[in-house]
């Protein structure tokens, strides 16, 4: 049996740990609160984008040899006016070495983490090659009890990865396990995974408690069936946050952006729209995500379809197009590379426009909050914020629109603070170039 839960019921701290063996042995039985041990699967659900509940039943089948996937990108992140965010970014060999090298070796040129080489006698076939990364552990600027992580990693044919991360609390020594955050490519099923316990709960891509940490440590397993191709990690990124609403913390730690001159970023991004409602019925309320990830694509000069970009970001664990970090690779895989980052104003979204950045957005938004929306209200959505008017309301391609002139849309700016900064902010950094299509 499969148990299924509603990104809404993360209040309960469900703490849950599968191992191979039990998911073949599986059968009735109840969940496991507050940690206690009862083997079950944990996937949280998500609605689809235009508000219907996912069935659980096989999907149909689509023209496009597509999976149509359980659900929609549901946003439940909470914000609020005092959140704390902080984005740390793991790039370079230096701090790659600061960590832990099990079967893999750091590489400078280009910077990274690399699948050790098969032995000699490595052309005849033989076991998956296995290696571990697991960072320094990162002393945090203040408590936090969110995270949000996001990588680049080269997978070729016969590849794939698997990302954990733990937390920890300096004073009495307390780690948390390593909780599972993802897998992607060709790669074997881990002994066991751990989403939650009495600490926290990993909310498919994102890690929420009610419990504060000052340490994070996260570790990749890079593996490889073939013997002259091996898996790199590029990047690793991990935007943090404090959502406990503590004023003290928010005024010492809250750092003001210098968005620049507003003739940097009052304009309109030339990003190209895409409609997510041209693909086929079974999949055009589910894949908001790609479509936007593929308008940004376009925009940096990767033209490819929209439904090769779903394929690409599909997340078969959970079936859904939705999931966000596995957004920023797929773009990297694509060409693209990039970062999850949250925000908690308009001054640094605005910096990365006058940068020639646009961001897409993880909103969710009450009926009557994004006036001019092609829709009253949603659970979740992804559009692309592509700049802003002289009054700072909020230029986008909202791929939920039929055709341009119901996606390139202009929204209040208070309606989008509501929609994107109240349900965390969360945004798609991508890093493209796009100086050739910049207007002037």
């Amino acid at each position: 049996m499969i148990m299924r839960f509603d990104r809404s019921l993360t209040a309960f701290m469900i703490g849950c740990v599968l191992t191979t063996t039990q998911a073949a042995q599986l059968g009735s039985g109840p969940p496991c609160f507050g940690g206690t041990a009862v083997a079950a699967v944990l996937l949280v659900g998500r609605m689809a984008s235009d508000g219907s509940s996912a069935a659980s039943s096989a999907s149909p089948a689509l023209p496009a040899s597509l999976p149509a996937g359980d659900d929609g990108p549901n946003n439940h992140l909470i914000g609020g006016p005092l959140d704390v965010h902080h984005l740390i970014i793991d790039e370079t060999a230096p701090v790659f070495a600061q960590g832990r090298q099990e079967g893999t070796r750091v590489t400078e040129d280009p910077a990274g983490v690399l699948l050790d080489a098969a032995s000699p006698n490595a052309g005849d076939p033989g076991p998956v090659r296995i290696g571990l990364h697991t960072s320094r552990i990162i002393r945090l600027p203040f408590p936090i009890n969110e995270f949000v992580p996001s990588c680049n990693i080269d997978v070729p044919a016969g590849c794939g990865y698997t990302v954990e991360v733990r937390l920890g609390r300096a004073p009495e020594g307390i780690w948390t396990p390593f909780y599972y955050l993802g897998s992607w490519g060709d790669n074997p099923t881990p002994e066991s995974r751990v989403t939650g316990d009495v600490h926290g709960l990993v909310d498919i891509d994102c890690f929420r408690s009610r419990q504060l940490f000052e340490l994070i440590q996260y570790r990749v397993r890079l593996a490889s069936s073939a013997p002259d191709v091996s898996p790199a990690l590029r990047r690793f990124a991990l935007a943090v946050s404090n959502t406990t609403q503590d004023a003290d913390l928010a005024a010492r730690f809250r750092r003001p952006v210098d968005p620049g001159p507003p003739a940097g970023w009052t304009r309109r991004l030339p990003v190209p729209f895409r409609s997510q409602k041209v693909e086929p019925r079974e999949l055009r309320g589910r894949i908001c995500s790609p479509t936007s990830v593929a308008m940004v694509l376009q925009y940096y000069g990767v033209d490819r379809p929209t439904l090769e970009v779903a394929q690409v970001i599909y997340d078969p664990e959970y079936r859904l197009y939705g999931n966000w970090g596995r957004a920023i690779q797929g773009a990297y895989t694509l060409g693209v590379p990039g970062y999850l980052e949250r925000f908690g104003d308009w001054n640094a979204v605005q910096r990365y426009i006058a940068q020639g950045r646009p961001i897409i957005a993880s909103i969710r938004a009450e009926e009557g909050e994004l006036i001019g929306a092609p829709y009253r209200s949603t659970d979740g959505h992804l559009i692309v914020v592509v700049g802003f008017d002289e009054a700072g309301n909020v230029h986008v391609n909202d791929p939920s629109g039929d055709d341009p002139g119901e996606g390139i849309v202009t929204y209040p700016r208070e309606g989008m603070e509501k929609a994107w900064f109240g349900h965390g902010g969360l945004g798609y950094v991508l890093l493209g170039t796009a100086t050739n299509k910049l207007p002037g």
